[in-house]
């Protein structure tokens, strides 16, 4: 009786388990709203040895309007896609090309957080509310006497 091989499910599910076991550390750090954050260096070294482990190969592509993972099982060729929506990025002082590679970078990252299953917290309740300085009407007050050109430099 020869041994039924295992499902790319299966072998990703396996994969998915011992990167869990992974005592991952957030290096990446925003200063707007004081998080930390995991960067693709924190764990996709040990993605990928969880997943060479199980002859799974990550392959990401991008078109306009989607970015996409697929994962091959290097046995059987049956896969597994991943896909996001593309985005785009406003750095400043950037050529356009430097903004692609910052979308790039980021579907990347988030692609890969969704294929091992990196839970990061829920960003919409960890975002701190920035204080108010001025009420919409002072802003208005303010904006209109810019306006005026009563401010000189």
């Amino acid at each position: 009786m020869t041994d039924k091989p295992q499902t790319i499910y299966a072998k990703l599910l396996q994969a998915r388990k011992a990167f869990h076991q992974i005592k991952l550390v957030k290096t990446g750090r925003n200063m707007f709203n004081d998080s930390k954050y995991f960067k693709l260096e924190d764990f996709l070294p040990h993605a990928l040895k969880c997943l060479d482990s199980q002859g799974l190969f990550p392959l990401v592509t991008f078109t306009f309007e989607y970015a996409t993972m697929t994962v091959y099982d290097v046995e059987t060729q049956d896969s597994i896609a991943i896909t996001s929506p593309m985005s785009t990025a406003r750095l400043k002082s950037c050529h356009e090309v430097q903004n692609l590679g910052a979308v790039e970078t980021y579907e990347r990252r988030y692609l890969w957080l969704a294929l091992m299953e990196v839970q990061e917290g829920d960003p919409v309740e960890e975002i701190k509310a920035a204080p108010e300085f001025a009420s919409d009407e002072q802003l208005a007050l303010l904006w209109e006497f810019c306006e005026s050109g009563a401010m000189t430099s």
